[in-house]
């Protein structure tokens, strides 16, 4: 077991063995928008869905690593540790997280990600055999949390997941 205040806060108040991501941005500094990926497989295939996935033995309980896996293998999102207080603590100190249930949803707040080069490596990594936990999505857009609508583009079939939806709902964009 990790020894971070916020894992054992999380599992003192019942979370449970899931972990998601959201990457929240202002896009072009005045449209809050959150990254959304178009799911391979599973329960939301075919839908945009948050990253999220279950903690893994090698996580050793700690929703921070999970989610930190998670973010990298689903959305190609690297975040070095030492950047992750900046991009997932509030003005207090503390770790921004939504429960959708028992599963924690830790809210990074990012600048300047662009969606070309992250769908390019996930191209890259849908066609290369590779472990399936890298490719679990399609491709990722941003997507615009007023309007629920992706920011630029057109996508056949656009549908935002029920696990996302409840997400969005929860989202008080006032306390990023």
């Amino acid at each position: 077991m990790c020894n971070h205040r916020t894992c054992k806060n999380l599992r003192s108040r019942g979370a449970g063995r899931g972990v998601g991501v959201v990457v929240f941005e202002m896009y072009k500094g005045a449209t809050p928008v959150i990254l959304l990926g178009n799911e391979r497989g599973g329960q939301y295939q075919g839908e945009m869905n948050l990253c999220a996935g279950k903690l893994e033995p090698h996580d050793k309980g700690c929703y921070i690593v999970a989610a930190m896996r998670e973010l990298s293998e689903e959305f190609k999102i690297n975040v070095p540790f030492s950047n992750f207080d900046n991009i997932f603590k509030n003005s207090k100190g503390r770790v921004r997280i939504i429960m959708l249930g028992k599963t924690p949803v830790l809210v990074g707040v990012f600048h300047g990600i662009s969606r070309t080069p992250l769908n390019q490596e996930i191209s890259r990594c849908n066609s290369t055999p590779g472990p399936h936990s890298q490719r679990e999505m399609n491709f990722v857009n941003w997507i615009n949390i007023q309007t629920r609508a992706p920011i630029d583009t057109q996508l056949p079939n656009f549908k935002i997941s029920s696990f996302a939806q409840s997400l969005i709902s929860k989202l008080d964009i006032s306390r990023l």
